[in-house]
Order: C-alpha cells, then sequence, then structure tokens
C-alpha cells in the first residue's frame, strides 16, 4: 500500500460518510458539481491556465449548496429508508471523482512527482484513474452493442 492507495481509501471513505449523512439529494448535488467541475478543470488546464483548482473546488461547491437548497425547498425523499444508501453510494462517486481529479493533476503537472509514480505502482491507483470498473462493464455490454449476425 502506497500513498496513492492511501489517497484513494481517504477520499472514498470520507465521502461515503458525508453521503450518509447528507442523503441523496444532496449528494447529488455535489456528484453532479464533481462531474461537471472536472470537465471545466480540465478545460482550463488543457488551456494552460493556473487557476483549475480553484475552479473544480468553486463548481463542486457551487453545485452542492444548490443540492442543499434544492433539498431545503422540497424536501423530497426518493425512497426515506434507503435514503442513506443512496447517499453513500453518491458519496462513494464523489470520492472517486475527487481522488481522480487529484491524480490527474499530478500527471499534469508533477508527472515524476513521488504521487505520480506512486499511482502507477498502486493497487487502486490506476483503477480510479482511468476508471477501470465503467470500462470492464462496457467491454461486457460490447456484444450486445455490436452482434454478430452473420457468424464469419
Amino acid at each position: 500500500m502506497n500513498i496513492a492507495d492511501i489517497v484513494v481509501i481517504i477520499s472514498i471513505a470520507v465521502f461515503t460518510g458525508l453521503g450518509i449523512m447528507f442523503g441523496s439529494v444532496r449528494s447529488a448535488g455535489a456528484l453532479i458539481g464533481v462531474v461537471l467541475a472536472s470537465r471545466i478543470a480540465e478545460n482550463y488546464l488543457s488551456k494552460g491556465q493556473t487557476s483549475y483548482i480553484f475552479i473544480f473546488l468553486g463548481v463542486v461547491a457551487g453545485c452542492t449548496v444548490i443540492g442543499f437548497l434544492a433539498y431545503g425547498a422540497t424536501r423530497f425523499h426518493p425512497i426515506e429508508v434507503m435514503e442513506g444508501a443512496f447517499g453513500a453510494a453518491m458519496g462513494f462517486a464523489v470520492g472517486w471523482g475527487i481522488a481522480r481529479f487529484i491524480f490527474h493533476v499530478a500527471f499534469m503537472f508533477h508527472p515524476d512527482s513521488s504521487l505520480a509514480q506512486a499511482v502507477y505502482a498502486s493497487a487502486l491507483g490506476m483503477s480510479v484513474y482511468d476508471i477501470a470498473p465503467i470500462r470492464k462493464i462496457l467491454e461486457i455490454g460490447d456484444p450486445l452493442m455490436h452482434p454478430k449476425i452473420f457468424k464469419t
């Protein structure tokens, strides 16, 4: 276990715990924020601008606040009994996204740093960075998306 594994475990554990406490609606706001912030920050990063970290944090915080306001205005619970479980799942995804963003920054700006090298040697780091579970699911579904009608 190296520093990259520790970053993944701490990030996912913290945000899963917060997801349980916040519930699904507020955690969904944070998840949408991480996805939007990653796209926007990577766009700024590709242009060479250095304010990408503040943009990332600002977009995540803004979407999380919108999630809190949406929950406060509606008090919407998809299924009250499962609110914590849905929140935990969304929190897990938020933690995954935060860890991936940290690794992305390490690869882009400090490819020779100990963190970037640790991600390559890590059991969890490259899976988080490459989003390996989603790729595996897509590979499993590939025969359904591209069926071979005629045998060759």
